[in-house]
């Protein structure tokens, strides 16, 4: 059987910094990451590889944050693609949303200038008022089979990751994401449920900021005290003149994404089995997946990593156990390890619960119900030789009255054979895999009863027909066991023949039961 497979396609960002956008697919159902520009293009040619797929066919859209290189594509897509003609949303938190609003208003006032703006106002307007808000550590379901939950991921104002359920397969995006704590933002969160991917920036590479504390104090030095003993006094400019210096110059960087070391940790904690990178020029990113390859070089849980292109499609294949949750009585039992459970298995939306089959009603709604099955049959021989055929097949049959009055053989405790009249019996049975099999057998053995060669012999002599430990005839129980045995494999595989040997010296064998199943026999 082909196991599932995920498909993680890169339509932005993938070996590069802008425009990013990743989808993900799986089981039929298709998320969207993001949906951004790249902002050394312009028009059609900064958007992400929007023909590379049916945005009919999306069930969600999350923006991490506001970023023109993570949004701004968003009105694009919304409004000048097939989007609209499915069913999917677009989600993002409520600060970011506030912010986009701005932002895009700008981005706007700068498109008018170009020959070819992406999207009009009024498309702009249109698809904010459609976009879904949502808050950290909100439990989302945008459709049956898929859900999210965001999670802070510092960066700037607003900005989440998100923790993805796809038909039981975890994915965490993290879109752009600091591990520093900030004076009004909160470092990135490590999500305590294990994804089976994440899909991490790779920005900075493996490059190891300055600690920012150190960073800030530079900060306040320069501004507060510069320093001018080793710098000229005044600058010529390009024109020839002398201008005199009235500032210093230094680089002191305040990004807010997570250097290679901080990315390092952050991948280390999560523990997934699959890395994906993206957000990150391919130097630095090939740097961070060459790290990360020595790092897990070897390891026993097979951890994988990827720097995809943009437009590649990876296809992650995932073993194909899932975990049931149990509730209700089983849940309360205290039960040892490696111990075997049994009950009800219910699957929707690709999550599974083992309950107890009489807590159906308390935690679904649902009902159970016992199905009986009837099966009457007519008959010319008595209920005492129907009696001897069975107890020679099935052992002990028990021997009684029903409530009607009826007299019944009960077989294997499961199967009732009721003689209602005198020339017709009913068989009687819950349904279920094994009572179906009995109750198939039994009928099949009572149909070939009056055709038995031993029961026209043992009809016509002076035997019991109650009690086989009696029986003298070794060759007659032998045939009647043969007919018995065929009789069951009849009703089971279609074909079946008793070979009894004919001669003297033949009878010393054993006879042979030949079964014949598609075209094939076996003896």
């Amino acid at each position: 059987m082909d196991l599932p497979q995920l498909s993680v396609t890169v339509l932005g960002a993938g070996q590069e910094v802008g425009r990013s956008c990743c989808v993900l697919r799986y089981r039929g159902k298709t998320v969207v990451c993001d949906a951004g520009v790249h902002p050394a293009h312009h028009g059609i040619a900064s958007l992400p590889f929007l023909d590379e797929l049916d945005w009919s066919t999306v069930d969600a859209i999350l923006i991490t944050h506001f970023h023109l290189d993570h949004a701004a594509g968003l009105t694009y897509i919304m409004e000048k693609t097939n989007f609209r003609e499915g069913k999917g949303k677009v989600y993002m938190t409520s600060a970011t949303k506030a912010v986009y609003k701005f932002i895009m208003q700008d981005f706007l006032r700068m498109s008018s200038t170009s020959t070819e703006p992406l999207f009009s106002p009024l498309d702009f307007s249109l698809s904010f008022s459609s976009i879904v808000t949502v808050a950290a550590h909100q439990f989302i379901v945008p459709c049956p089979g898929v859900s999210f939950t965001p999670f802070h991921a510092g960066h700037v104002l607003g900005a989440c990751m998100y923790l993805i359920d796809i038909a039981g397969l975890k994915v965490l995006y993290t879109g752009d994401y600091s591990r520093e704590d900030d004076r009004h933002l909160v470092q990135a969160q490590v999500p305590s449920i294990r994804p089976d991917v994440l899909i991490v920036e790779s920005t900075y590479g493996v490059q190891k900021h300055e600690a920012l504390r150190g960073r800030e104090q530079r900060f306040v030095d320069l501004v507060t005290a510069v320093d001018i003993q080793n710098s000229p006094d005044e600058i010529v400019s390009l024109k020839g003149s002398t201008v005199p210096r009235r500032l210093a110059v230094e680089v002191i960087s305040f990004s807010a994404h997570v250097d290679g070391e901080q990315n390092l940790e952050f991948i280390k904690q999560v523990k997934a089995q699959h890395i994906i990178l993206m957000h990150g020029e391919a130097k630095a990113m090939f740097s961070l997946k060459s790290k990360l390859e020595q790092q897990y070089a070897g390891n026993e849980e097979g951890i994988q990593v990827h720097a995809p292109h943009n437009t590649e499609n990876l296809k992650l294949t995932f073993r194909g156990d899932r975990i049931a949750k149990a509730i209700g009585r089983i849940a309360e039992r205290k039960v040892a390890e490696n111990a075997t459970l049994q009950g009800l298995l219910l699957s929707k939306d690709y999550t599974f619960t083992l309950l107890d089959p009489r807590d159906l009603a308390e935690f679904t709604g649902l009902s159970t119900s016992v199905v009986v099955q009837t099966q009457r049959v007519a008959i010319s021989v008595s209920l005492d030789l129907v009696k001897w055929h069975l107890e020679g097949f099935f052992g002990s049959v028990v021997d009684g009255i029903d409530a009607d009055h009826v007299r019944t053989l009960r077989v294997m405790g499961t199967v009732d054979v009721k003689h209602t009249r005198e020339d017709e019996l009913m068989l009687e049975w819950e349904s279920s895999v094994t009572t179906d099999m009995i109750a198939d057998s039994t009928l099949a053995l009572i149909l070939g009863i009056e055709s038995s060669p031993a029961s026209v012999k043992l009809t016509m002599s002076s035997h019991s027909h109650h009690t086989h430990a009696d029986e003298e005839d070794e060759e007659l129980m032998q045939q009647i066991r043969c007919e018995h045995i065929a009789a069951f494999l009849e009703s089971h595989f279609g074909s079946a023949e008793i070979d009894l040997p004919d001669d003297t010296k033949d009878r010393l064998d054993d006879p042979a039961i030949i079964v014949h199943v598609d075209q094939s026999s076996a003896r």
